[in-house]
């Protein structure tokens, strides 16, 4: 319990956990890594994120979908516009986000680690 105590007032007495201009500068810098970057590892990385974030989406719209045709008549969506707008972002981000993407990252990560440099 005083072990607590103590910690507790350490982290009150102490301003350079609480330093927010270090904070910004270090937003700013990880901001300017990744999304300003002309590295091609970085770039590569950032597709290869997106594609996961879009196969996690993807797969989202396809459980649903499952979910729905698991049965005759309306189970869970009762707005068939909005079912036809579920399959149709589905496919397209299977087909036009997905394998592009890593294809292209696994590309860009091919080529920066095969290229030699004289």
């Amino acid at each position: 319990m005083l072990i607590v105590i103590c910690k507790i007032e350490d982290l009150e007495n102490s301003e350079e956990l609480f330093d927010t201009k270090e904070l910004k500068s270090n937003l700013s810098l990880w901001f300017e890594r990744w999304f300003l970057s002309t590295n091609a590892k970085d770039i590569g990385t950032l597709y290869l994120m997106l594609a996961l974030f879009s196969g996690l989406l993807g797969t989202a719209f396809s459980v649903l979908i499952r979910m729905e045709l698991s049965g005759p008549g309306i189970q869970y969506i009762a707005d068939n516009q909005l079912y036809n707008s579920i399959i149709t972002a589905h496919a397209l981000l299977m087909r036009c986000d997905i394998a592009p993407m890593r294809r292209v990252s696994g590309r860009i990560w091919q080529v920066r680690t095969t290229t030699k440099r004289a």
